[in-house]
């Protein structure tokens, strides 16, 4: 089985965040990381092509990870889990969702918990592109990490040069914490 992970489908709320926006803006921040890729087909919205290019390239599910952010003009975009529901159910068996929670927002365990019972594979925490910024290990994180592995989730972040103001928000450290608090 083939199983792709981190896939960014062209839904409405996908198409309007700064990852698409680079093939139609030439000065998009994203625009050095894209260098040289080709635009494949699907990617002016059609999810039924989406499916039948993942189909052609062998990949049996394809994981959507959701997106939540609310200050870094890079990773802007709001994917909801209703929005990863919504692609579930057109296309059963093929996609698992990770939808995104902002850690700041007040009801981010009740979100948790409507992911689970929705049935998603995991939780997807970007705590860097919140209302205020925070790293990984920041305290306030914990009982939502401890939630996630209560309730038998993934966790998934991410790490790289657009995550906040430069690397030492990247820390593997950072991520060792997680790890051993909730193994």
């Amino acid at each position: 089985m083939i199983i792709d992970f981190r896939v960014r489908p062209p839904i409405e709320s996908y198409l309007r965040s700064g990852a698409f926006e680079v093939w139609e803006n030439p000065n998009s921040p994203y625009r050095n990381q894209w260098e040289g890729r080709i635009k494949t087909p699907s990617m002016d919205g059609d999810m039924d092509l989406f499916v039948k290019e993942m189909t052609d390239a062998g990949i049996d599910i394809s994981v959507i990870i959701g997106r939540m952010t609310k200050v870094h003009d890079k990773g802007r975009g709001n994917v909801t889990a209703d929005d990863l529901l919504s692609i579930m159910k057109k296309y059963p068996g093929r996609f698992a969702g990770m939808p995104a929670v902002d850690p700041l927002a007040s009801d981010a365990m009740e979100q948790i918990e409507r992911a689970a019972a929705m049935g998603m594979v995991g939780i997807c925490i970007e705590p860097f592109w919140s209302s205020e910024p925070l790293f990984l290990n920041d305290s306030r994180l914990f009982p939502l990490y401890k939630k996630i592995e209560s309730l038998g989730l993934l966790f998934t972040t991410t790490l790289n040069f657009n995550c906040g103001e430069s690397t030492k928000w990247n820390s593997p450290y950072h991520v060792e914490q997680i790890a051993m608090a909730c193994p």
